[in-house]
């Protein structure tokens, strides 16, 4: 935790607190900071390819709220989850064959992390609503 907060406050144009829970519980409260990447999306919808081995796979590379592409291969990346490690570990498999590089698994449940005061706390925020906070 101390970790994403030093990169937070260092470079946040290219430091991502990917929260990896499904969209009714990102809609119910979530972290201000955190990008919606909820795994069922992230892992199984869409096709992408590997360049360099021509490879397909199922996935879809996230998006960063505020600029609505995606997020850079060279950016430090947080996943966090509902349950902590366990949630996280799919989704960071997933990023590093992405070639994300800069990927790390938080071990700290979502109310770990709302307790450590990461940030505010977003509750009752619909997605469609979320260009209020890029």
């Amino acid at each position: 935790v101390a970790d994403l907060k030093v990169k937070l406050k260092e470079s946040r144009k290219m430091t991502f607190l990917f929260d990896v829970r499904e969209l009714d519980e990102w809609e119910n409260a979530h972290l201000a900071v955190a990008t919606p990447v909820p795994l069922s999306t992230l892992v199984n919808s869409g096709e992408w390819m590997n360049n360099q081995t021509g490879e397909t796979h199922k996935g879809t590379f996230p998006i960063d709220r505020g600029t609505s592409v995606a997020v850079a291969l060279n950016a430090d990346i947080f996943v966090h989850s509902a349950t902590g490690l366990e949630g996280t570990t799919e989704a960071v498999n997933m990023l590093k064959l992405m070639r994300y590089p800069n990927v790390v698994a938080l071990e700290e449940t979502f109310e770990e992390l709302e307790a450590a005061g990461i940030c505010d706390v977003v509750r009752g925020t619909k997605l469609m609503d979320l260009t209020e906070f890029a």
